[in-house]
């Protein structure tokens, strides 16, 4: 059996893991509790995406997919969940985009800290 490593720290940013309705979701929060939590949410299929459409999540969600891994798609799959979407698709980049490409993920992710906080 493998285990998956656990995935590597960013400054700035600890990690913590939410049990929403059975599924497991992992996020990792800026040094201010007030702050927006950064959602790394892949993989979903779609018994687990279903029951989450009648939440109501409120929070700004920026959605990052592969293009070589159908990632125009994932702005469509996320707005059913969640109603403010962002939609990013990373050039020449497959599913796993934090193996392929970290350093362009690590500056969507801190570029823009302040996206959802009022």
């Amino acid at each position: 059996m493998t285990s998956l490593a656990s995935p590597a720290p960013i400054r700035g940013l600890t990690d913590q893991t939410a049990d929403v309705d059975g599924v497991r979701l992992h996020y990792r929060r800026d040094g201010d509790p007030t702050g927006p939590p950064v959602l790394l949410w892949h993989g979903f299929l779609a018994k687990q995406i279903t029951p989450l459409t009648t939440a109501k999540i409120t929070v700004p969600v920026t959605a990052v997919g592969g293009d070589q891994a159908q990632g125009h798609r994932i702005a469509e799959m996320v707005t059913r969940v969640v109603a403010d979407t962002t939609a990013v698709t990373i050039e020449n980049c497959g599913h796993f985009i934090p193996e392929q490409r970290p350093r362009k993920l690590v500056a969507l992710i801190t570029d823009n800290p302040d996206r959802g906080r009022t």
